[in-house]
């Protein structure tokens, strides 16, 4: 794994950790699960630049059925993709 896509992973985690704070507290490793329940394969840059709102509205039921409530918005996890992708803003 390149050091990019290390990078993408630990930023991925941290964002989607911060947007749903308010909410539950979270784990880098539980980002990653929600991500790949739905994904089936590690955040890139190029794949979070492509999430539309099918997948994000899957990522949010996949980090509530994780959490066992359904407490986390698409807001929620629209922020941490947005936020992610962000930080290798062009």
């Amino acid at each position: 794994m390149s050091h990019e896509a290390t990078d993408i992973i630990v930023t991925w985690g941290r964002e989607f950790c911060q947007a749903i704070a308010e909410i539950v507290p979270a784990t880098g490793q539980d980002a990653l699960e929600v991500y790949d329940s739905v994904f089936d394969e590690d955040p890139t840059l190029e794949r979070l630049r492509r999430i539309g709102p099918d997948q994000i509205t899957q990522l949010r039921d996949a980090a509530n059925e994780l959490f066992e409530f359904d407490q986390i918005e698409d807001r929620h996890i629209a922020d941490a993709v947005r936020n992610t992708a962000w930080h290798w803003a062009d």
